[in-house]
């Protein structure tokens, strides 16, 4: 039997699309992308890890899509 995979063991992504200086309030930010990895076809889930006084994103929106946020 395969060994399980435990989401926070893949590697995080820290680096963002925003230029400067919008990239800054995204620093401390690790997100790690579960899709793929867990086989998840019909939405995408990501893990992300915020450091104090970091964002997970930008105020943005979505037109053709819905975007759910789960803060623990």
């Amino acid at each position: 039997m395969a060994e399980p995979i435990k989401a926070l063991d893949l590697p995080a992504r820290t680096k963002t699309i925003y230029p400067p200086p919008y990239d800054a309030a995204l620093a401390g930010r690790a997100k790690r992308a579960l899709g793929d990895v867990f086989n998840l076809t019909q939405f995408g889930v990501n893990l992300t890890l915020l450091a104090p006084g970091s964002a997970s994103a930008h105020r943005h929106w979505h037109e053709s899509e819905d975007e759910f946020v789960y803060v623990l």
